[in-house]
């Protein structure tokens, strides 16, 4: 589940997604009450860089969301697309651009090569020898 924005804010959930009872308040969590609100208060500014994201924002981000995620799960419950996640933005700041997106090919094959490319370009975002 992801939540992307346009001209319209969409909330995606992939179609090969498997949300377990309770995983779903850990996501929405993850997704609408960290992502999707830092949009909205950058909205409100007025500013497209608060509303976009700055530089270097997302790894402090990702981090937050995986946190407010966690509150939402049982006890000792592993969840590790949430690792995953927090990995590629700890990672791909030694990596070269080439290197980003053939790394999330190998972690997500099913994904298409302009969802990889996008994602690439906003894990990249910010990091000055990309």
């Amino acid at each position: 589940m992801s939540v992307s924005y346009g001209r319209e804010v969409k909330i995606h959930i992939s179609k090969n997604a498997v949300i377990r009872e309770n995983e779903i308040n850990a996501i929405l969590a993850h997704e609408i009450d960290t992502h999707f609100r830092r949009y909205l208060a950058g909205s409100l500014t007025g500013l497209r860089l608060f509303q976009n994201g700055t530089g270097y924002y997302l790894s402090d981000e990702e981090g937050l969301a995986i946190y407010r995620s966690f509150s939402h799960l049982p006890e000792g419950y592993e969840k590790n697309a949430m690792y995953v996640k927090y990995y590629l933005l700890s990672t791909v700041d030694v990596l070269s651009f080439s290197d980003t997106v053939g790394l999330l090919i190998s972690l997500y094959p099913e994904k298409s090569l302009e969802s990889i490319f996008s994602d690439a370009v906003r894990l990249k975002r910010g990091i000055i020898h990309s």
